[in-house]
């Protein structure tokens, strides 16, 4: 099964475990919760955990903290952008999906409708872990 990929950091630096190197683009979201950075990203109630429990292997996750040989990306402009690193509140996570879900088929299965609802299940969960005061 191929992997969800959500983006943080650079995947040298999620291989070395060094979170130091960058400002993430949830970085109002590390100060607000005073969670640490490993919580977040391979936590047991991190966004990767969540999609894990619905079925979809993910990384960062508590499962697979870091890429390791995996293909991974750094996020891309609109996170770095976008996102919390240069301050204010608005956080960017950006995450990719495997090419099955994106085209809809594996052996022959119709799974998108499926995933989508999965990932609606899983955005409300952290939403409402994180984000709901």
């Amino acid at each position: 099964m191929d992997l969800i990929k959500i983006f943080y950091f650079r995947s040298e630096d999620l291989n070395a475990e060094d979170y130091t190197k960058d400002i993430p683009s949830i970085q109002a979201l590390l100060n607000r919760t005073g969670l640490s950075v490993q919580e977040i990203l391979s936590g047991n109630q991190s966004l990767g955990a969540m999609f894990e429990a619905e079925g979809y292997l993910s990384f960062p996750s508590h499962r697979q903290p870091a890429p390791g040989e995996d293909k991974y990306y750094r996020g891309g402009y609109i996170t770095e952008i976008h996102g919390s690193r240069n301050g204010g509140q608005v956080d960017a996570i950006q995450t990719e999906f495997p090419k099955s879900i994106r085209r809809n088929e594996v052996n022959g299965e119709q799974i998108r409708n499926d995933f989508i609802k999965a990932l609606a299940r899983v955005i409300a969960q952290f939403h409402e872990l994180y984000y709901t005061f």
